[in-house]
């Protein structure tokens, strides 16, 4: 007795025929006395199809749903394959209903055999990456995910060392995504979270390169189009000469309405959209685009903080003028109060909570 590992790809399951076929020949196997692992992908064409609903949808589609998307395909083909082994003529061809039973439970608890196994490495995300990357070198989702887990982590970070290690390893791991896979839609999330990373850390000019080469890939990729406006963003406030400066702001604004244009329910992009408006001083216009934001991600303390900042700005112009202000000093307490509620030690909004409090007194 032997135990037989197949695996059957998209073409060889393309329709219920085939799959019957498929079926046929693992009972085939069975009569024998053998053991069978049946590995089946999903039905020719099928996943072609999700791919392109998906990005009907959205261009550049969240990581994690367009692998559950895709999943579906495979636990299709599973499922029309356990209903072939149930089949009468499944049944007679392997000697009875008794065998047929007992076929299936072995296909099904050698996934389950390895489903444990696998738990018991994927104790943690970075254990489960460490482990993918480690089997599967080549492998440039693997290390995407890696390097996924190590910026969560720097986030996470309340030590400033073990922060900055953390970032610079998620930079590597995006680096070596891009080694191995330098065109596909991986490629895109990787230099785009490089291009993200490299921000963070300081590197304009690297956060500016990655972000370039992701819109040379796909040019309608919406969230690198947002994060090259925050690369024009952040020339223009430290440009000194004003004219530049708001040419600069203005560049910045356009990347996000290209962004919009894509995805209009792009939250990050009209927060952004609503920060360079504030900025270049089209107060009415940033207003608007800070409670399009806000309706779609309520919870972004920037976004609540600026809000604040938009409501000081007003009240204080309206000071200068000698009039009261008092209505929109009190709108700003309000974000300010809900933003550091949002966390509690938020700097920019303990300061705006100050400067109000003392136009208030």
């Amino acid at each position: 007795m032997a135990l037989i590992v197949q695996k059957y790809g998209g073409s060889s399951v393309k329709n219920t025929e085939r799959i019957k076929n498929v079926a046929a020949r693992v009972g085939t196997f069975r009569l024998r006395g053998d053991k069978v692992v049946t590995v089946v992908s999903a039905m020719g064409g099928v996943t072609d199809n999700l791919v392109k609903m998906a990005r009907e949808i959205n261009p550049m589609p969240n990581d994690r749903e367009m692998d559950m998307l895709l999943a579906t395909g495979e636990q299709t083909t599973i499922s029309l394959l356990a209903m072939a082994l149930h089949s009468r003529r499944l049944q007679r061809m392997v000697g009875g209903v008794a065998q047929a039973r007992v076929l299936v439970l072995l296909v099904l608890l050698g996934y389950g055999a390895l489903t444990f196994s696998r738990n018991e490495v994927w104790q943690s995300d970075f254990s489960l990456w460490t482990d993918a990357v480690s089997q599967g070198p080549k492998m440039p989702r693997n290390h995407l995910y890696l390097g996924n887990t190590y910026k969560d982590a720097a986030f996470a970070s309340v030590n400033k060392k073990e922060e900055l290690a953390h970032w610079e390893l998620a930079r590597g791991s995006y680096r070596r995504t891009i080694e191995l896979d330098q065109k596909s839609d991986l490629a895109l999330r990787a230099l785009n979270n490089l291009g993200a990373v490299s921000f963070v850390l300081k590197d304009i000019g690297s956060a500016e390169k990655a972000y370039r080469r992701a819109i040379e890939l796909n040019p309608n990729y919406a969230d690198a189009l947002v994060n090259i406006g925050t690369i024009y963003h952040e020339k223009a406030r430290v440009e000194t000469d004003p004219a530049k400066s708001k040419a600069l702001f203005a560049e910045a604004a356009d990347s996000y309405r290209k962004a919009l244009r894509l995805l209009p329910n792009h939250a990050d992009a009209w927060a952004n959209m609503g920060l360079a408006l504030f900025e270049m001083g089209e107060l009415g216009k940033a207003i608007k685009a800070y409670e399009r934001a806000y309706y779609l991600k309520p919870g972004n303390v920037n976004l609540v903080n600026n809000i604040g900042n938009y409501y000081v700005t007003l009240g204080q112009q309206q000071i200068h003028r000698g009039e009261s202000g008092r209505e929109n000093l009190l709108n700003a307490q309000k974000y300010f109060g809900q933003a550091l509620r949002m966390n509690p030690n938020y700097g920019p909004s303990k300061r705006g909570l100050q400067i109000v409090e003392q136009f208030l007194r």
